[in-house]
């Protein structure tokens, strides 16, 4: 039977370098694929919705750390598992990367780049779950990007409110100091911002991190620079029920 996902509305492993033998790039940041959590005592896969709610949560926005450990990276196709609930609706997807200090609130002014992922659609299976689902989006991009820390932020956008996309959680590799017991998370943005975000009705599976509940699902895919290709040889290392409240 199919599991559907459940959509909560208003209320990487860094050192990972999977070759994609089709067109030669690599994994720059991988939070892993989404896993079922518990809500409200029910197993399922679970979407924090991120978009433009109505009234009250216009930039209801999910900010998701991670960082940059290669000089001169491009960003060229990020992947995010994220579910169309009826009704919610927009015309597209975007993204904001945010600089980040530590693991405080990316602020107005944080913004290092944003811009059009691509059509809100659905997308295709992703191979890495149980079910058989459309979440899995992958976005052609071309974002240069140098070492450092950073948050990703997905949303939908455009369309009459509310419309958002609900991004799936639940990922298992995301590095563990960057893991908070929280998800920075945004109803209205610039004032008041990210704010923590823990709702004692979502859970951990048995022997489930309780870390992973807040880690939205997306990999980065990247390739180097051509003056940086040098620094990428024989050092790099190969690592190969939907409701809403």
């Amino acid at each position: 039977m199919r599991r559907q996902p459940l959509m909560l509305g208003t209320l990487g492993l860094a050192a990972l370098m999977l070759v994609a033998p089709a067109n030669g790039q690599f994994v720059l940041w991988d939070t892993g694929p989404p896993h079922m959590v518990v809500y409200d005592g029910a197993e399922t896969y679970l979407g924090y919705s991120s978009g433009d709610l109505g009234p009250g949560a216009e930039q209801r926005w999910c900010a998701i750390p991670f960082r940059i450990e290669i000089p001169d990276a491009v960003i060229t196709q990020i992947d995010v598992d994220w579910f169309i609930n009826p009704g919610d609706e927009a015309d597209n997807v975007r993204y904001i990367i945010w600089n980040r200090a530590g693991l405080d609130a990316p602020l107005d002014g944080d913004q290092f780049s944003e811009g059009l992922l691509g059509p809100y659609a659905a997308g295709r299976d992703d191979p890495r779950t149980d079910v058989v689902d459309d979440w899995l989006h992958e976005y052609p991009v071309d974002i240069p990007i140098p070492m450092g820390d950073y948050y990703l932020t997905i949303y939908g956008d455009g369309g009459t409110a509310p419309n958002s996309t609900p991004w799936l959680t639940g990922g298992d590799l995301q590095a563990e100091d960057l893991e908070q017991g929280f998800l920075w998370r945004s109803a209205q943005f610039p004032v008041p911002g990210f704010e923590p975000y823990n709702n004692p009705a979502i859970e951990p599976m048995p022997g489930q991190d309780p870390d992973d509940l807040w880690n939205c699902s997306f990999t980065l895919w990247g390739v180097p620079e051509p003056s940086s290709l040098c620094l990428i040889g024989v050092g790099l290392a190969v690592v190969m029920a939907r409701r809403r409240i």
